[in-house]
């Protein structure tokens, strides 16, 4: 099967697709300019969303992504994106020893192509994946933002916080919050960040050294949970979702990290029979409250997370999951909202950890972080605020006011801000 040349298609990069998906292609040409210029590390993302462009003029492929559309009216187009890399990444998992490596050409991605629709159990296969399943999130370095306020809030949440996961997939952020006291575990420690002050511009990032330092000291402190639990709409013990989530979990070059994949398989190994974190399943926007009240090992929880979820689902749903939640949170509790709010995941720090403060819940949502992007590394600390002993403040404020109370030596701490 003949693909256009490359040239072409720089050209006019929406020539021969059908009109009905020339909003997806255009989200292609997003994703592939993004990862090429942007996140080269992750240049295999923007190579496959470059070569599923030029798919698209071929009907077989059309039809397929048409047929995703169709199955999911309301679909982001940058998330259906993502959705379709993880298909066909599933499925080179299992059928191509080269994958990833070989995976940086325009080429690969065609040919793959190609033989999933000359095969109809590996193309059923894809197709079932996205016109069904939804991208789940392992990603555990997103739950450090839970270890950062946990350490902050420990006046309000006594030694031992409860910690409820809404759409937990499986577990991988419970886990690494349950086990990272263990300090001789490296794959339970949660890796740095850099912190920016909050009037910093995201052009140009550059960390400040002091609320940088604050805030990993604040991320290694010792915190052991209590009740842990999570909550999701599949069947995290089924070895087909077991095997999705992890296709969902690394991007392409992602796979090629050692450590990210040891790091992977050894918390999936931890807590196999949720002896630790206990799980439910369910559809939270439909949810079983009252068998959940009956069985839950709490009533109430001190921290509750969507943690990447809300984006994939309607207005309608979002409101009700939201609503449903607070049902759970302790007075003093907080509600965590990690996203990108348009679920466009291809743009520069778009990916936000917003907080619902039980005592306030009438102030709404509160910017705590924004994130360069969702594998939280950097951030920009926010404006929102939160409750301490009564009074309102900020991430950079309780940070400073946390300090005071358990100083840091002053030879490891900067005495002033200052960026690096």
């Amino acid at each position: 099967m003949a693909y256009p040349e490359h040239a072409a298609l720089e050209q006019d990069p929406f020539k021969g697709i059908p009109s009905s998906l020339i909003p997806f292609a255009n989200s292609l040409l997003e994703t592939e300019r993004y990862y090429k210029q942007q996140e080269p590390t992750n240049v295999r993302v923007g190579v496959f969303a470059e070569a599923a462009r030029g798919a698209l003029r071929e009907p077989y492929f059309a039809d397929l992504v048409s047929e995703m559309y169709r199955f999911r009216p309301d679909i982001d187009h940058q998330y259906a994106g993502m959705l379709l890399l993880r298909g066909y990444q599933a499925d080179l998992l299992e059928h191509d020893e080269a994958y990833p490596l070989a995976y940086d050409q325009v080429d690969a991605w065609t040919e793959a192509f190609e033989a999933v629709e000359n095969d109809f159990l590996r193309w059923a296969l894809v197709r079932n994946n996205i016109c069904g399943q939804q991208v789940q999130s392992n990603i555990a370095e997103r739950y450090k933002s839970v270890k950062l306020l946990s350490a902050l809030l420990r006046e309000r949440f006594g030694e031992r916080p409860s910690h409820l996961d809404i759409g937990s997939s499986l577990m991988h952020g419970g886990i690494k919050l349950a086990y990272s006291h263990v300090e001789t575990d490296p794959y339970t420690q949660f890796g740095e960040i850099q912190l920016a002050q909050p009037t910093h511009e995201t052009e140009a990032f550059q960390p400040d050294t002091r609320l940088t330092a604050l805030a990993n000291r604040a991320i290694k402190q010792h915190v052991e949970y209590g009740s842990l639990v999570g909550i999701d709409i599949t069947d995290v013990n089924d070895p087909v979702i077991q095997k999705w989530a992890m296709s969902c979990s690394f991007k392409p070059d992602e796979l090629m990290d050692e450590h990210r994949k040891r790091e992977f398989t050894h918390l999936d190994s931890l807590d196999r029979a949720h002896n630790r974190i206990e799980f439910f399943r369910g559809d939270f926007s439909n949810f079983d409250n009252r068998t959940f009240r009956r069985t839950s090992p709490v009533k109430e929880f001190d921290i509750i997370t969507f943690s990447t979820v809300l984006y994939q689902l309607s207005t309608k749903e979002r409101t009700a999951m939201v609503v449903n939640a607070l049902n759970y949170l302790s007075n003093d509790g907080i509600l965590l909202i990690q996203d990108a709010p348009d679920g466009n995941f291809s743009k520069r720090f778009n990916y936000y950890t917003e907080l619902i403060d039980g005592t306030a819940i009438e102030a709404g949502p509160q910017e705590i972080l924004r994130w360069g992007n969702g594998r939280c590394r950097k951030a920009i600390a926010g404006l929102g605020k939160f409750s301490i002993d009564g009074t309102f403040y900020t991430l950079a404020e309780a940070l400073e006011r946390w300090n005071a109370t358990e100083p840091t030596p002053n030879d490891q701490l900067p005495t002033r801000h200052s960026s690096s």
